[in-house]
């Protein structure tokens, strides 16, 4: 679990680097960041939410959350 976990930590923290100075609805990044996660270590599947990623999966869960995301 560990190692998936620092793996898309380190992607949010890329892509917070690259805003420097912008602001950052963190709320948001959090809940893509959880997203991806569990992707991963529960189903064994990428969603690359973090990535920007439009794949039919991550456009079901913003569906369904809704104003979360």
């Amino acid at each position: 679990f560990i190692p998936i976990f620092a793996k898309f930590v380190n992607i949010l923290i890329n892509k917070v680097k690259e805003k420097k100075g912008e602001f950052i609805e963190m709320n948001n990044e959090f809940t893509l960041l959880t997203f991806d996660v569990i992707g991963k270590a529960g189903f064994g599947f990428e969603f690359g939410s973090l990535e920007g990623s439009e794949n039919k999966e991550l456009k079901y869960m913003k569906t369904i959350l809704g104003s979360v995301v």
